[in-house]
């Protein structure tokens, strides 16, 4: 046996000795490949091996060969992916997404846009623009909705006299009657991403004024 491992450059420790040799973790093709040629030169010529043997054990060392490069093909689409979701991310950067909130900030001269997850039969369904203190400054009606699904509305900030109301951040708040009860529903309001997460051991995410962190597969739409 030591004969054999001696051949392959795998050399075994007699009593007394030191192994100074750098320390090999398995064995790759060439050293199985050593391994098979030396035992077929070391049979038995009386006894040999059968031919079915050799294959077998050459089908062995080939699936395991297989194996490796897969999770090594793995590894590197898992990387790809990776490196493409932070592409997309960064992209997102000064744009403004909508995500599951109830705030948004009003600037001189934009619109804050929105949706609202509407359930079936849903009736007097109303926006409610409020103040952080919960003062009420506007309120739009949305209507009844025989069939639910994701409705869009959007706020100007008009006061119904020409004129804004001061910038800064206003609730969004939306309900509606079901079965009877007045009921909140889940608002996503848009705001800027400023900036970018790239974990390496994690999902990539955004920050979202007024939200903080968000995962790119909770943003309902990038406008």
């Amino acid at each position: 046996m030591s004969d054999m491992l001696n051949s392959i450059g795998i050399k075994s420790m007699g009593e007394g000795t030191v192994n100074t040799e750098p320390k090999k973790d398995r064995l790759d093709q060439t050293d199985f490949l050593k391994l098979l040629i030396t035992q077929i030169q070391a049979q038995n010529p009386l006894d040999p091996a059968e031919g079915a043997d050799f294959i077998a054990q050459m089908a062995q060392f080939g699936t395991s060969e297989g194996i490796a490069e897969l999770n090594q093909s793995m590894g590197t689409m898992t990387d790809y992916i990776k490196s493409s979701k932070a592409l997309d991310a960064a992209k997102l950067l000064g744009r403004e997404v909508q995500t599951q909130t109830e705030l948004g900030t009003l600037t001189d001269n934009n619109v804050i846009s929105g949706s609202v997850e509407i359930p079936d039969g849903a009736t007097n369904v109303k926006l409610s623009v409020q103040r952080l203190n919960g003062e009420v400054v506007d309120e739009v009606a949305l209507g009844n909705h025989l069939e639910g699904g994701m409705t869009a509305f959007a706020w100007d900030g008009s006061d119904g006299e020409q004129s804004r109301f001061p910038g800064g951040r206003y609730k969004f708040l939306v309900s509606a009657d079901i079965d009877g009860t007045n009921t909140a529903l889940n608002t996503y309001i848009g705001n800027i991403v400023g900036s970018v997460n790239l974990n390496a051991n994690s999902e990539t995410s955004v920050n979202v004024d007024n939200v903080g962190e968000v995962k790119l597969t909770d943003i309902l739409a990038i406008k």
